[in-house]
Order: structure tokens, then C-alpha cells, then sequence
């Protein structure tokens, strides 16, 4: 009976999509939090959509969202 969430970061580890200059370092992991001056929000929009389907293509029906630092 427990509920299950996205946990959503911008600032750890790898993103799923690819190509963001904003949100992302010359490696490609996310920046960290305090490295991050400006960003582009459609970039933002496109990462958290591609990590909440992520979970609903696994079977599961998160009935809430949390962020990483927040």
C-alpha cells in the first residue's frame, strides 16, 4: 500500500536525453547544483518528461513527485 514517486534530479549523475548545453558539463553528467548559472528551461522540460515516462514504461504509476534537492 505504499505509494510510489519520481524522484527527479537535474544535478546528479547522467541525464537520459542527450545534447543539453545547460544542464549539462563537457562529459555529459549534470552539472552540480551551484554550477548552474543559467539554463534553458525547454532543456529542463525535456529531461524531467523523459524521467517520469521512464517510470510509467516500467510498469509502475508513481502517484507523486519529489525533487533532489528541494
Amino acid at each position: 500500500d505504499l505509494g510510489i514517486g519520481v524522484h527527479l534530479t537535474l544535478t546528479c549523475y547522467y541525464p537520459l536525453g542527450k545534447g543539453y548545453k545547460s544542464l549539462t558539463r563537457r562529459d555529459g553528467s549534470f552539472k552540480k547544483q551551484g554550477d548552474i548559472n543559467e539554463f534553458d528551461e525547454e532543456e529542463m522540460y525535456e529531461e524531467l518528461k523523459l524521467q517520469i515516462e521512464k517510470v510509467f514504461a516500467s510498469g509502475l504509476h508513481p502517484d507523486h513527485l519529489d525533487s533532489h534537492h528541494h
